[in-house]
């Protein structure tokens, strides 16, 4: 069940959906996820965890956090499936071929506390700490202090900003997670390229022994149909990621030196120009590798 919260006419429109979903016998979950939806294409799904299993909000650990992640991941996929057009679905089923309800999210954990509170490179110590924050973030990036109480760890698959001021940095946080986002729909994309390559190179095979089959024309008619529309939608879907990076809202400039110093780990600027160049990369493989 969902409930529009609020909306601005073709900028954005934040939801409630309660997520109700079959639960093995003894288990009670009560899940809502609040969604933004923006014009450039981004969509926040997130929720504040109130307990899990007989923890509460204040004493989370990561381990059932991980667990708990997952189980968002996979829901808030299933929730927006039904929210989006035919022809929305069509474009992820061509990018993750036709598996997209299991596509990966980027994880943002935002905490006033975390325990125990160290520096921020020891919890990259190689050992405990880090497999732990792991379950979470994927493979420890980098790990940054932003002020005496607040601290900064950067992972593969997400981010965890702990510390009082994480609600001041939140803008900054957003915007750098968008754009991760963006760059790792662009990676996947550049695999998604080389299937389709593959799979020309193969309709050429059965051109080539064209003969050996009455079957082979059928075959190479709707192969090429296939691999000529999956092109087509593949053009479509760098046209929306261009846009979708000119339409993105940037946060205001930092004012204090603890935004100031966030906004410098982040390279938010550089990480958008390696977008822009990748896509752009992305057109002259196509153009190069698969209408030969």
């Amino acid at each position: 069940m969902s409930k529009v919260i609020d909306y601005k006419y073709v900028r954005h429109s934040n939801l409630e959906v309660e997520v109700v979903m079959p639960e093995e016998s003894g288990i009670v979950q009560i899940e809502v996820l609040g969604l933004h939806i923006n014009m450039d294409g981004t969509i926040y799904q997130g929720c504040s965890m109130e307990a899990i299993m007989n923890r509460s909000k204040d004493d989370v650990s990561l381990d059932f956090l991980a667990r708990v992640l997952v189980d968002i991941q996979l829901d808030s996929n299933k929730v927006l499936h039904d929210l989006l057009t035919g022809y929305h679905r069509s474009l992820l089923d061509v990018m993750y071929m036709k598996d997209a309800l299991n596509r990966a999210k980027y994880n943002i954990v935002i905490t006033e506390k975390i325990h125990p509170f160290k520096k921020a490179m020891e919890y990259a110590d190689r050992g405990w700490f880090e497999n732990e924050i792991k379950q979470v973030l994927g493979s420890l990036q980098t790990a940054e202090d932003l002020s005496s109480e607040d601290v900064l760890i950067l992972g593969r698959d997400g981010l965890l900003l702990a510390g009082p001021s994480s609600d001041q940095l939140e803008p900054y946080i957003f915007h750098y997670a968008s754009l991760k986002c963006r760059e790792e729909f662009v990676s996947n994309l550049f695999l998604r390229t080389f299937v389709l390559k593959e799979g020309i190179e193969k309709i050429h095979q059965i051109i080539q022994q064209h003969h050996t089959d009455p079957s082979n024309l059928n075959r190479i008619q709707s192969a090429l149909s296939e691999a000529s529309s999956n092109i087509f939608q593949i053009y479509e879907i760098l046209d929306y990621l261009e846009s979708s990076l000119d339409d993105s809202i940037k946060p205001p400039p930092p004012q204090d030196s603890m935004c100031k110093k966030l906004v410098s780990i982040l390279s938010t600027e550089s990480l958008t120009s390696n977008i822009m160049n990748r896509v752009e990369d992305m057109r002259k493989l196509i153009q190069g590798k698969l209408l030969l």
